[in-house]
């Protein structure tokens, strides 16, 4: 993996999303305000089109402290660096389980795959806000659900386009494996 491009590209996508991206959160939605993540795309990326699972899984975890630290703010308006690393952790392993089962050229796959990427991980995310916020409790962890779900289908619908643009940046991201070469049998 070409870790400077994936910087680059990250850092990118998260000054999108802390710029451009408010324009697409529904403040006023039934269960809070939502809005698409579109790391969630480059994520997919990674995970559908990278070949080592450990160096996949670092590029998540690097990510995820990317977005912990531009987060505004946890639980109890503290910033807590860790949660949504771990949480990218988790959903490229997500990844990496369906990978074999997604076709990575189709948009109604991979967005099925980032929604449940978005939900597994913005879940934890709220589970670990709430578990190091002190007295946070359970039913405080319930009523974010609503709102994360939400969030998850809004992230399925807008990502996959998110990621057809980020396709262009694959070979750059991730280098090109050599092919086994076949010798040719004369005789």
């Amino acid at each position: 993996m070409r870790w400077l491009a994936l910087l680059v590209v990250g850092w990118a996508i998260v000054l999108v999303q802390s710029t451009f991206g408010r324009v697409l959160v529904l403040e006023d939605f039934v269960a809070g305000p939502i809005g698409p993540d579109m790391m969630i795309a480059l994520l997919v990326l990674l995970g559908l089109n990278g070949k080592k699972t450990g160096e996949v899984c670092s590029g998540a975890m690097v990510l995820g402290l990317m977005v912990d630290l531009t987060t505004a703010g946890g639980v109890d308006g503290l910033t807590r660096v860790g949660p949504m690393m771990l949480a990218y952790g988790l959903g490229m392993y997500v990844i990496q389980m369906m990978r074999e089962a997604v076709y990575r050229d189709s948009l109604f796959p991979v967005a099925i795959l980032s929604g449940l990427v978005a939900l597994v991980t913005h879940t934890t995310w709220i589970i670990l806000q709430h578990l190091f916020a002190d007295g946070g409790s359970f039913s405080a962890v319930l009523g974010s659900l609503a709102q994360v779900i939400c969030s998850a289908v809004y992230t399925a619908v807008i990502v996959p386009w998110v990621y057809w643009i980020l396709r262009g940046a694959t070979t750059w991201i991730l280098p090109s494996q050599p092919t086994e070469r076949r010798r040719s049998r004369r005789g």
